[in-house]
């Protein structure tokens, strides 16, 4: 992760032995404790998942603001929130048929040549990576080479049915309203992370519907020019023009 490898105050995974639920959020054994450095208001994220929740985006992340001690050391306000994986308190797409997939630099082969689950697209190009769009794969685990084939011609499909403008199979094959929430929460924030991408994640249920989400990363959100500062909500153009 760019957090942990770039900056002083670092993100964290909390993983359980069992299922509970921490202060309230939905039960499961991984959570995350977002560092929000990059982001001096520590609100982005939070203003962000909120945005998802009343458009009602699927599985939309909750959260909780915490004050985090390590070994008796204070290392600053966090977000507590859930890890995004597939499961029922989760991603909700079935284990078997489902897909989970983050479209992201570092999550794809860009930036992570030696992964042994991530694809290049087979239509769409990236001008920041100067590749096809790097695709991870989170669910299913561990997938062979034959699935990722399968997964890889699946997500090609969708592109196709994208790029030829064939609006009645998008229909059949695509959440349009997850669709046009997720473009419009990108564009509200103006989250420069979908530019790379990073942190764009999409799932497919069993019967073949795609659905765009969970939402996530918005520390790179609000106009932030990537010198470190934000321009909030000042003059902008357009990410999807």
């Amino acid at each position: 992760n760019s957090t942990w490898n770039w900056y002083d105050k670092k993100p964290y995974r909390i993983k359980l032995d069992k299922k509970e639920s921490l202060l309230g959020l939905n039960k499961g054994k991984s959570y995350v404790l977002l560092a929000n450095y990059r982001d001096p208001s520590n609100m982005m994220n939070a203003v962000a998942f909120d945005m998802a929740r009343y458009m009602e985006m699927p599985y939309t992340n909750n959260y909780r603001f915490v004050e985090v001690y390590l070994n008796d050391e204070y290392i600053g306000l966090y977000l507590l929130t859930e890890q995004i994986q597939q499961g029922g308190e989760r991603v909700d797409v079935e284990k078997q048929g489902g897909l989970l997939l983050n479209i992201d630099c570092s999550d794809g082969p860009v930036w992570n040549p030696e992964g042994t689950d991530n694809f290049y697209s087979e239509l769409f190009f990236s001008n920041y990576s100067n590749t096809n769009l790097p695709v991870g794969i989170k669910h299913p685990e561990n997938p062979t080479q034959s699935q990722i084939a399968d997964i890889r011609s699946q997500f090609g499909e969708l592109e196709r049915t994208i790029y030829d403008l064939d609006y009645d199979r998008f229909k059949e094959i695509m959440d349009v309203e997850s669709y046009m929430g997720f473009f419009i929460i990108q564009e509200m924030t103006r989250n420069v992370e979908l530019y790379g991408p990073h942190s764009m994640y999409i799932h497919r249920y069993a019967d073949g519907v795609w659905a765009m989400g969970p939402v996530w990363d918005f520390d790179g959100g609000f106009a932030y020019d990537w010198g470190e500062k934000h321009g909030y909500f000042g003059d902008q153009s357009w990410l999807c023009g």
